[in-house]
């Protein structure tokens, strides 16, 4: 018997750009959970709004209150920065309950139904796909797409808008310093673009490795009898560990890419910070601006390279979550055999095989060349790696 190829290509495809004919086909996934959804969105610009206006709530306590000495209503002001506190702690906890509650349940209807579809697919498709990357499809590929909806698209949608409001106030306080703070974003860009390739790169290995991974111990484990029969512990063991190592590596990759893109980030922010005390303390002490003023700028240049750090590995969550929905949509597209079955034979009966060969695509060959003689009543054990034709052998 013909070794077959182990695991099939589009195993191996991450990273790739949003494909919007998936996304499309994804969002049916959604809309039964429509209403559900609609109510996260909802929450987005709610959740900005209690986040942003404590800045401006600080202007105020200052520049009103503090800097003239009328203590007596600054009470006042504090109230409602601890209510924007409160009404921003309860919104994110709705968002973050009702985004995830819709991902469980897509994740749900996705395993459901690839888990539907595994014992109608042809023998064919299991010579071509080894059950550790099946599981990896109905596992890790899943969550993938889960994640996408709850920490990729929605948060990441969240964050643009926050992003979009900070400029807003920014420019209606000082557009002055609100150009010293802008200008250290093209330096920003240019960054990200080079360290979002690599990180980009890195998950593609990740994912190909995390595939290996879950293969080589699903076969192992499903073969446990055969490694044990033929004295294979140890050399088992040797080849688990090369894989778990070369895992490990591609995920300190990803580490070490996504902790430098951390640092610029903090840094350009810290730059920015400088830039601002330099430029507004001057116009504070010039009567340009007021104190309140540049407190509030350096609240809100803090809030907006947070989002902006995030939105990478956001984007790097949608791109593997693209290639997941490749890989599911991939199965769910696999051809089915019809239902149904087999009679039963009525006594033993004999078989005999001579030189038979097969190929399921006419250039792997599965069985080749082979002989085989059962009797009546005997049995047989059939050993092999996957795509061996085990499968193809039995039917």
């Amino acid at each position: 018997m013909a070794h077959g190829p182990h695991f099939h290509d589009s195993d191996e495809i991450t990273g790739r750009h949003l494909d919007w004919p998936l996304f499309r086909r994804f969002l049916g996934y959604l809309r039964p959970y429509r209403f559900s959804a609609l109510a996260a969105f909802m929450l987005l610009p709610m959740v900005a709004g209690a986040r942003l206006v404590q800045p401006y709530l600080l202007k105020v306590g200052i520049d009103d209150y503090i800097v003239p000495g009328a203590i007596g209503g600054l009470w006042q002001v504090a109230l409602l920065f601890l209510a924007a506190v409160l009404a921003e702690g309860v919104l994110v906890y709705l968002q973050t309950f009702v985004v995830q509650l819709v991902g469980q349940r897509i994740m749900a209807d996705l395993r459901s139904e690839g888990f539907a579809r595994l014992p109608r697919l042809p023998a064919s498709f299991y010579d071509r796909h080894s059950s550790g990357r099946l599981v990896t499809r109905l596992t890790s590929d899943v969550e993938n797409v889960g994640e996408m909806f709850g920490s990729g698209v929605v948060s990441a949608l969240g964050d643009l808008l926050t992003l979009a409001a900070i400029v807003t106030i920014m420019l209606w306080m000082s557009p002055s310093l609100s150009l010293v703070a802008f200008a250290v974003i093209p330096v920003l860009l240019l960054f990200g673009g080079f360290f979002r390739h690599y990180i980009r790169r890195a998950n593609r290995q990740v994912r190909a490795r995390l595939a290996a991974l879950n293969g080589y111990v699903a076969e192992r484990i499903s073969g446990v009898d055969e490694v044990r029969l033929f004295v294979q512990e140890e050399r088992t063991l040797k080849e688990f560990d090369h894989l778990q190592d070369g895992y490990q590596r591609a995920s300190m990759g990803v580490i070490n890419w996504d902790a430098s893109l951390y640092a610029v980030v903090e840094a350009l922010g810290a730059v920015a910070i400088a830039a601002i005390l330099w430029r507004g303390g001057g116009e504070v002490i010039a009567g340009v601006a007021s104190f309140g003023t540049l407190v509030a700028f350096i609240e809100y240049v803090q809030k907006f390279f947070a989002p902006l750090r995030d939105l990478s590995a956001k984007y790097a969550v949608i791109q593997s979550s693209n290639a997941s929905l490749e890989r599911i949509f991939d199965l769910f597209d696999q051809p089915l055999e019809p239902q149904g079955g087999i009679s039963e034979t009525s006594g033993p009966g004999e078989l005999r095989l001579e030189k038979v060969s097969f190929s399921y695509d006419s250039k792997t060959p599965v069985l080749q060349n082979l002989d085989l003689e059962l009797p009546p009543g005997s049995s047989l054990a059939v050993v092999g790696d996957t795509g061996s034709g085990k499968t193809t052998l039995a039917r």
